[in-house]
């Protein structure tokens, strides 16, 4: 457990680091500081294919960053005007959808999925505080 808490602090620092840079990848999608373009689970999901092998985010997407690092793409996004029962209700569609995982601690708002698949290993993390939820959804590729 101890080196699953490890390995999700660092993909969230790493998402965090490299994630909000604006770049020719997608970057912030040309958010300024100023800007909240919000979209939905349709639009990104054409644009990042390969997050249609994890479950719809059914709400507003507030924010969104893609990073793609030595071969792991990641999308993150943020729903910035939500209660603590979406967070319930991804967890959920997770769950449903057969990945692994759950809260880091029992009643704790912050938790983290794996899924493997034939082609690759599906990774979520996700947290929720104050009206907020934040979800990092990863793709590393089997060798």
């Amino acid at each position: 457990m101890r080196k699953m808490m490890m390995w999700v602090c660092a993909l969230l620092v790493g998402v965090a680091l490299t994630g909000c840079s604006k770049d020719d990848n997608g970057g912030d999608d040309g958010q300024d500081d100023t800007e909240v373009k919000t979209t939905k689970w349709a639009d990104l999901s054409k644009k990042y294919p390969f997050l249609n092998d994890f479950p719809s985010y059914d709400k507003e997407i507030d924010m969104n960053t893609h990073n793609t690092t030595m071969g792991m793409e990641s999308v993150a996004f943020y729903d910035y005007k939500c209660d603590k029962a979406e967070f319930a209700t991804y967890s959920k569609k997770l769950e449903d959808a057969g990945f692994e995982g759950g809260p880091v601690a029992e009643g704790q708002l912050s938790s983290s999925y794996r899924k493997k698949t034939d082609k690759a290993e599906l990774i979520v993390t996700m947290a929720y505080a104050t009206g907020n939820l934040a979800v990092t959804l990863s793709n590393v590729p089997k060798n």
